[in-house]
C-alpha cells in the first residue's frame, strides 16, 4: 500500500503530472477503498446500467468511454447524468 502511493507521487512528480489527472486521482481514491469496478462500454445500453449499479452498491467505479464529451456535455450530463453520478469517466480506445 505505502510502496505503491509512493510510486504514484514520484510518477506525478516525474511525468509533472497533477491531482487534475482523472487516472491518478481515482488511481489515489481507490487506494482508501476496497473494492473497484472498471466498466468498459461504459456509455452503452448495458454499460451505463451496470456503472450505476457499482455506484450504487459502494464500489469506486470507473467508466471507460470511446468519447467523454459525449458523456461530459450538456446534452450528454441531460441523457447520462443519473446513471454516471458518483464514477470517474476516463476516455480511452483501443489502437
Amino acid at each position: 500500500h505505502n510502496s505503491l502511493h509512493h510510486e504514484i507521487r514520484s510518477s506525478k512528480i516525474q511525468l509533472g503530472m497533477s491531482s487534475t489527472n482523472p487516472f491518478l486521482s481515482f488511481v489515489e481514491k481507490t487506494q482508501k477503498s476496497k473494492k473497484t469496478n472498471i466498466i468498459a462500454g461504459a456509455s452503452g445500453y448495458i454499460g451505463k446500467s451496470t456503472v450505476r449499479e457499482s455506484v450504487k452498491q459502494g464500489y469506486n467505479t470507473i467508466a471507460l468511454v470511446r468519447d467523454a464529451e459525449k458523456v461530459n456535455s450538456p446534452e450528454g450530463r441531460a441523457s447520462y447524468g443519473e446513471f454516471f453520478e458518483g464514477a470517474t469517466v476516463i476516455e480511452c480506445d483501443v489502437c
